[in-house]
């Protein structure tokens, strides 16, 4: 993997955790990067392109898993919980 695609992933990874989506995405995303990463080589060609674009689809959705997740506790956690009852 080059410094280009680690960048592109990373990216999409903060990309995604700015839209907080429903916490379960994340480890639907996870789970499917293996499946979209399979291949190994410097050269991009028309099919690495398309792996690329995947696994930054799937990091971006990681991302907005995660960061729901994290909204999703601090809006109904114990913590949140033990705030609103007396």
């Amino acid at each position: 993997m080059t410094r280009t695609s680690i960048a592109l992933l990373a990216g999409a990874l903060w990309l995604g955790c700015l839209r907080p989506g429903p916490w379960w995405f994340a480890p639907l995303a996870v789970g499917g990067l293996p499946f979209v990463g399979r291949g190994s080589g410097r050269k991009l060609g028309a099919r690495s392109w398309r792996r690329l674009v995947g696994m930054a689809l799937l990091m971006a959705v990681a991302g907005a898993g995660l960061a729901g997740g994290r909204v999703t506790l601090r809006d109904e956690g114990p913590r949140a919980r033990a705030a609103r009852d007396p």
